[in-house]
């Protein structure tokens, strides 16, 4: 008696706030704010944290505790009237209509609020394969700063395009979708490529500063005493053609360097100062190096052609 009286109490008691609880959720009230997010897995897709899935069965899971806890519930006559033939059975238990409605109906209310989440990760979700497409381009010993130019842009454009597509997040009617962890993961891997590119051209300015530098090293050989006038005359051809050959071209290459210098300053990449003081010495250096050559050559010149003077006074 004593336990048909209280089971029905607590039938009617759990059976009463399960229907209200759906209820609430259902009409979108008293309940507190619940947050999700919009991230990237590991994998770099993008998803809604907790996923869709996850969501559903947390709901779920109200239900099955709410199960759970009346299953903990034994009957009280065993203990108020010990005698065997009064077995000890669970003191109530929730309708198992009720429970399977009333997740059907969770999950029909969960499903329908979670479609504007959805479109908001279809959203995102159209920048992963423009952002795994933007691959910086290849070094080169000439860097085509044009297209260094176009590929930044296309960065700064993807950027501006991925911080408008849901800023701050939006308020569904049971969740508020959270945005920024996307936006802002989305937005370091496209300044990472941009990052990469500049890294690359840094490091191929180096690589060609090193070069240029070696290579004006290599014509402090020229300067050496000659032995005998064969070594001088040979020597006298190979200045006298160094401009063309070895010169203009090296100095064109200094210029490409102070221009990937000049770029890389105004794109804010910073270059170490020593990088930045041997490209300026090697632009000072290169006027010095030409004279020091056509001072070379006309002393070189001067050894095989008799003066003037010489030749009236043979007539």
């Amino acid at each position: 008696m004593f336990d048909v009286m209280i089971g029905h109490e607590l039938s009617r008691w759990a059976e009463t706030s399960l229907e209200e609880w759906v209820e609430a959720v259902e009409e979108a009230r008293l309940l507190p704010e619940l947050q999700i997010e919009i991230d990237l897995s590991a994998a770099g897709q993008v998803v809604l944290s907790p996923s869709q899935s996850e969501i559903l069965e947390t709901f779920d899971s109200f239900i099955e505790g709410l199960e759970s806890l009346a299953s903990t519930f034994s009957s009280i006559e065993p203990e108020l009237f010990p005698q065997p033939e009064i077995p000890e059975e669970h003191l109530f238990a929730l309708d198992s209509e009720l429970v399977m409605s009333s997740k059907e109906r969770l999950r029909r209310v969960l499903l329908e609020d979670l479609q504007e989440a959805l479109k908001v990760v279809d959203a995102y979700s159209a920048y992963e394969e423009l952002i795994a497409e933007l691959i910086p381009p290849e070094s080169a010993e000439e860097v085509d700063l044009n297209i260094v130019r176009d590929f930044l842009s296309q960065c700064a454009q993807r950027l501006e395009e991925v911080g408008r597509v849901c800023p701050g997040g939006i308020q569904t009617r049971l969740f508020f979708v959270d945005t920024s962890i996307a936006t802002r993961k989305l937005s370091a891997m496209i300044s990472q490529a941009s990052t990469d590119c500049l890294l690359a051209m840094s490091q191929e300015l180096q690589r060609n500063t090193e070069d240029i530098r070696d290579a004006y090293r290599s014509l402090d050989k020229h300067f050496n005493t000659p032995e005998n006038d064969y070594e001088a005359e040979r020597l006298l051809r190979t200045v006298e053609n160094i401009d063309k050959q070895t010169l203009d071209p090296l100095e064109a290459r200094i210029s490409q360097l102070v221009e990937v210098l000049d770029f890389l300053d105004t794109s804010m990449f910073l270059i170490s100062l020593d990088l930045r003081v041997e490209i300026y010495d090697l632009r000072t250096k290169a006027p010095d190096v030409r004279t020091d050559f056509r001072l070379l050559c006309e002393e070189l010149k001067s050894i095989f052609e008799p003066p003037a003077e010489d030749e009236e006074s043979d007539e």
